[in-house]
């Protein structure tokens, strides 16, 4: 994930970063099932898509604190 891909992330509502965690943690299911019977070719696209899942969950944790402090 590029920096401004990042940046866009940022400025989705909760519910549209929700959908994008379902999203990408099935593309991650996929290429775990595409690793196990020999198809996946670049293995380290496996790694990225982690490092993706947990920074948009970061972002998500973070709007949620914020909706807290802001009662």
């Amino acid at each position: 994930m590029k920096k401004k891909q990042f940046d866009e992330l940022k400025t989705k509502d909760l519910k549209a970063l929700k959908e994008q965690v379902k999203k990408v943690d099935q593309e991650i299911f996929k290429l775990k099932m595409d690793k196990r019977t020999a198809k996946l070719k670049n293995i380290s696209l496996l790694g990225q898509k982690k490092v993706d899942l947990a920074k948009i969950k970061t972002i998500v944790r973070e709007k949620e604190l914020n909706s807290w402090n802001s009662l």
